[in-house]
């Protein structure tokens, strides 16, 4: 039977292998955490695997892109910054800022509809996942095959080696005039898994996530528990009952960059036992329960990429390539890829017609009111014999849909009612939402999102200005090429 030790390496020697070589580069992305920034010094924090994942690690390869998106399928955050940009706080009725806060998403969305219209859209940032990790990985992905045509044109364009990299400092990633880092849009692959933050106080248990220079570190810390005579047949840091926190340094570097070294939990103790000193990790019965409330890692990541996706993709590439003037999809033959790809999609239906937007121009106009006390579970219902309806979906297979396209991380049970799991995905909104009104997201506010490149090559050469004038694209004359029929 094998270790954890090697299925976390064939984990990773799979995932590297499912990834598209797309530009060759002198050095790799540098270090950079994602999800939550860890504070300087140090921080202690519990592994813990859920009970339906086989390995606590799962990779996650994205990228970021610019996309248009309309009322109806905009974040709390979002929804807040578009009432603070168009001033519309005394149309709105609102005379102080916490008063904001107070309208409930569904409300403020119909508000902010009858304001500005049903087609009101809006450019925001969204991480796009690569389909060749989450999904089918035979089909190949519209973002890596966009790069990689871009990266033809630019060679063919140009036989100086310099001008060639200058043209595809876009997508590379480059570093303007004034300093400031422009990730481009270069996919990554990152790793995540379920942690506690254990401190004397409190104790959260989150998504992390952590690129490829840790995940280095953390395999050399499973190999130190491992011997080849007696392979590992615990996992020394997940298991909840015999399983060490990892200590994770931030300090800054001779560079003055942040860096990171991972360590075992030590037991310092004179006195106790390894055993005492194992015990005090131990996972309750209320984290457990907890950690199984959760969606399992391989729900979020194994086998979700849909049409949705590829659509959202397609979206923010026609505006990167228009923004950039790369020109790409002036090319006949890229668009022969683009339809190839669309044909894999076709089977799908549209799945996506199930979100958000359309459920909730309807509930915007006769609101359901939330039931106060939640029933108690009871056995799975019969969808064909009641009316089941909420802005989420219309059926619990719809609820889990929704639940993995916006990565809730909830964990919908057999006993779950339809009602218990509508209600949980308003907490999860919720607790989004306040979280969201509290501080801007940096990620979205400044485009830091991606691990900045130290090339000293991407010096500021590139300006728009400078960028070739290329012609455009309708998007309704490429969608008119795609047999797949894609929605406006």
């Amino acid at each position: 039977m094998s270790s954890m030790l090697d299925k976390i390496r064939s984990m990773r020697q799979e995932a590297k292998a499912k990834e598209t070589k797309l530009i060759t580069t002198s050095k790799s992305w540098g270090a950079f955490m994602g999800i939550q920034d860890l504070e300087d010094g140090k921080t202690t924090l519990r592994i813990v695997r859920h009970p339906d994942d086989p390995i606590p690690f799962y990779p996650f390869r994205s990228t970021w892109l610019e996309v248009e998106e309309s009322i109806d399928n905009l974040s709390r955050y979002h929804l807040n910054n578009i009432v603070k940009e168009n001033k519309l706080e005394r149309a709105l009725g609102i005379r102080k800022a916490d008063e904001l806060n107070e309208i409930e998403d569904d409300k403020l969305r119909s508000m902010l509809i009858d304001e500005l219209g049903h087609d009101f859209k809006k450019n925001v940032n969204k991480r796009i996942f690569i389909s060749k990790i989450h999904g089918n990985p035979e089909i190949p992905d519209v973002i890596e095959e966009y790069i990689k045509f871009a990266s033809q044109v630019a060679k063919s364009m140009s036989q100086d080696h310099e001008e060639t990299k200058r043209k595809m400092n876009p997508i590379r990633g480059f570093r303007d005039k004034t300093g400031k880092w422009n990730p481009g849009i270069m996919p990554s692959t990152s790793y995540v898994c379920y942690v506690y933050e254990w401190d004397e106080t409190d104790r959260v248990l989150k998504r992390f996530e952590m690129w490829e220079k840790h995940m280095n570190e953390i395999e050399k810390l499973y190999a130190s528990f491992d011997d080849p005579d007696e392979p590992l047949t615990i996992d020394p840091f997940s298991d909840p009952k015999e399983g060490v926190p990892i200590v994770v340094d931030k300090f800054k570097n001779d560079k003055n960059k942040y860096d990171y070294s991972f360590t075992d939990k030590k037991n310092t103790s004179r006195t106790g036992t390894y055993k005492d000193f194992v015990k005090q990790f131990e996972l309750t019965r209320e984290q457990i329960a907890e950690l199984e409330d959760k969606q399992p890692l391989n729900e979020i990541y194994t086998g979700t990429y849909s049409r949705r996706d590829f659509e959202l993709a397609l979206s923010g590439l026609q505006l990167f390539d228009e923004k950039n003037r790369m020109g790409v999809f002036s090319h006949d033959e890229f668009l022969d890829v683009v339809e190839e790809i669309a044909r894999y999609y076709e089977q799908e239906g549209n799945k996506e017609e199930r979100r958000k937007p359309e459920a909730k121009k309807e509930v915007s106009e006769t609101p359901t009111p939330r039931p106060a006390p939640k029933p108690a579970p009871v056995k799975d219902p019969e969808p064909e014999e009641e009316d089941f309806t909420s802005p989420y979906g219309n059926s619990i297979e719809e609820l889990k849909e929704y639940i993995r396209e916006n990565n809730l991380g909830i964990r919908v049970r057999r006993t779950h009612t339809f009602q218990d799991v509508v209600d949980s995905i308003e907490e999860a909104e919720e607790e989004l939402a306040k979280e969201e009104s509290k501080v801007a997201d940096p990620i979205e506010e400044e485009p830091n999102y991606a691990p900045e490149d130290p090339d000293d090559d991407m010096d500021g050469s590139f300006t728009q200005e400078k960028a070739e004038e290329k012609p455009s694209v309708d998007i309704d004359s490429l969608r008119a090429r795609l047999r797949g029929g894609l929605r406006k």
